[in-house]
């Protein structure tokens, strides 16, 4: 099996139960509204510019150009947010290695897959783009993701080194569904 349709099945589970929750169903929502969307860019930036930090720390055979949070820094800032007064998830301060690299990566680069769905849904629901307030959402990284997935598929992992990466990136998922749970809808900002 390769490693990231072993990294898929190993994340399903976190995956299925982090979408029935509130902050991700709400994401969706017809009744979707501009406080809600951006309570979750204040929330999300709050995990995702720490994750990012770590990604482009590391030295790996990988090299992944790591931009997501200037896109969510210019939405933010379009709403009048100020990126540097948001909380940040401590998470990623502990010691990683080059599998958690590898599971954080995979994570990462996953978020665009779902990206495009959740831009079309803020486009029919609060009329933003690229260029009003959802720049995160309208942005797509399949080079990225292909290199991502071609380097995957020449990496050779022992069984234990798998294991490893498909629990770090449960571990990951787990901590970003619990910094969303605890911080999407909190009175960050008022509508």
């Amino acid at each position: 099996m390769k490693i990231r349709q072993y990294l898929k099945e190993s994340i399903k589970e976190i995956h299925s139960f982090a979408e029935e929750q509130d902050w991700a169903v709400a994401m969706l929502s017809p009744g979707l509204d501009k406080k809600q969307y951006k309570n979750f860019l204040i929330a999300f930036y709050g995990f995702l510019k720490p994750q990012e930090n770590f990604l482009k720390s590391e030295k790996f055979a990988f090299q992944l150009e790591a931009k997501k949070s200037n896109l969510l820094e210019q939405d933010l800032v379009h709403f009048g947010i100020a990126p540097s007064g948001i909380k940040l998830c401590k998470f990623f301060s502990d010691g990683k290695n080059d599998f958690d690299f590898i599971a954080n990566c995979y994570l990462y680069l996953g978020q665009s897959l779902g990206a495009s769905v959740i831009a079309k849904h803020i486009g029919e629901t609060l009329n933003l783009d690229s260029n009003s307030g959802a720049a995160f959402f309208n942005y797509h990284e399949n080079d990225t993701i292909l290199d991502f997935f071609k380097y995957l598929d020449c990496t050779n992992l022992s069984n234990d080194e798998l294991q490893y990466i498909a629990e770090s990136a449960n571990s990951s998922f787990y901590a970003l569904n619990s910094w969303m749970v605890e911080h999407w809808n909190k009175e960050y900002y008022p509508s």
